[in-house]
């Protein structure tokens, strides 16, 4: 089990790093956007991109202080999707 934690933990912080610059993509679009409705689908982007920054970095803190299953279930689920 410790070994697939630890792996749990990479993978997690790898997609971290890839939704963080994700989001820092997004919100380059939305300086440069002058379409109002597309600043706005932007808005909706960069708040659910925001939103799973924390989520997986709270899974990271939690599996690296010990994890527990319910905090595996959530960081494979977020990995799915």
């Amino acid at each position: 089990m410790a070994d697939e934690l630890g792996l749990v933990v990479i993978a997690v912080r790898i997609a971290r790093a890839t939704v963080k610059a994700t989001g820092d993509r997004i919100a380059q679009l939305q300086a440069a956007e002058t379409s109002p409705r597309r600043r706005m689908v932007l808005e909706e982007c960069a708040k659910d991109y925001a939103l799973t920054v924390r989520r997986l970095g709270r899974a990271v803190r939690d599996f690296a202080a010990g994890g527990d299953e319910g905090r595996l279930t959530e960081a494979a689920t977020l990995l799915e999707q």
